[in-house]
């Protein structure tokens, strides 16, 4: 059998990015203070585009569970 739930995750998201970019080893290099915040603020952007597939308004996803195969999939919006 197979059922959907919607969790809603305020700033999960946001967070996993935030830390996401502070632990980027290649942006952490950059000498620079403005290049690397800039550096940090598209790594950002690209990641919560990537994440828009799943994730609705930055906090909304389903997941579907499926007791048969004993799996749970995140499920694209």
């Amino acid at each position: 059998m197979k059922f959907t739930v919607t969790f809603k995750t305020p700033d999960a998201l946001d967070y996993a990015i935030e830390d996401a970019a502070n632990n980027d080893s290649g942006i952490e290099a950059i000498a620079d203070d403005e290049e690397r915040e800039d550096a940090k603020f598209a790594l950002k952007m690209e990641l919560k585009m990537f994440a828009e597939k799943w994730v609705r308004y930055g906090e909304y996803i389903n997941v579907e569970f499926d007791t048969d195969a004993g799996t749970a999939s995140v499920r694209p919006q």
